[in-house]
């Protein structure tokens, strides 16, 4: 399962969450980005409980972030 987290940082700390996030166990993708959100963050995980523990207690957990939101990729076999 892809998941894509968007993350909202305070300000001047992006750059710190992003080393932070990328250093967690699921490894994943982080970028700068510009606009409503300062940081995208991409990662497979086995399973939406693996998803849900990376944002709850990895990312949540990050001084500095303010918000985040988790959209997940849907492939062929995903009920829609």
């Amino acid at each position: 399962m892809r998941a894509y987290v968007l993350i909202t940082t305070e300000i001047g700390e992006a750059r710190r969450v992003q080393r932070e996030v990328s250093e967690s166990d699921l490894r994943p993708s982080v970028e700068l980005i510009a606009g409503a959100y300062d940081l995208i963050a991409s990662v497979e995980a086995d399973s939406l409980r693996a998803v849900g523990e990376f944002v709850v207690n990895g990312i949540h957990k990050i001084d500095g972030v303010t918000q985040t939101i988790t959209l997940l990729s849907l492939d062929e076999t995903s009920p829609v």
